[in-house]
């Protein structure tokens, strides 16, 4: 089902909301192809290792960009499967980009795939299956 509310905003979201004092606040546009996109830079609370970022926030990053792609897409879904790649050191305080795109639904299943790049390289990616859901 379509969904037609292009309001969904949880201020409190940890990746997007702009009320939750701990989240990333990540804003969110879709590029000329279609893509949708965040960029932004990340604190040492975000840390793992000393100086990287924890691989917990980038899966959180990776899948709140899904999670929009399937929401531009115009459905409300949540994430049934996630399967995140780390490909290289992703470090704090770095600008990243993270982009993602949705395809055509299979019944109530979308897939997605998005990457996370900084300093010019591919970071991590995954792939995602979201299930969508009404109201």
């Amino acid at each position: 089902m379509k969904n037609n509310d292009s309001s969904l905003k949880d201020a409190y979201c940890i990746g997007c909301g702009k009320d939750n004092p701990i989240g990333l606040k990540l804003e969110f546009s879709q590029n000329s192809d279609g893509e949708i996109v965040t960029e932004s830079k990340l604190k040492r609370e975000f840390e793992g290792y000393q100086g990287i970022v924890h691989g917990g926030i980038i899966s959180l990053i990776l899948d709140e960009t899904c999670a929009k792609a399937v929401h531009f897409a115009g459905y409300k879904g949540v994430t049934a499967r996630i399967k995140v790649s780390f490909l290289r050191p992703f470090r704090v305080g770095e600008d990243f980009t993270c982009s993602a795109k949705a395809e055509e639904p299979d019944g109530r299943r979308i897939a997605v795939k998005a990457q996370l790049s900084s300093e010019g390289e591919l970071k991590a990616r995954c792939e995602c299956i979201f299930v969508i859901i009404e109201d």
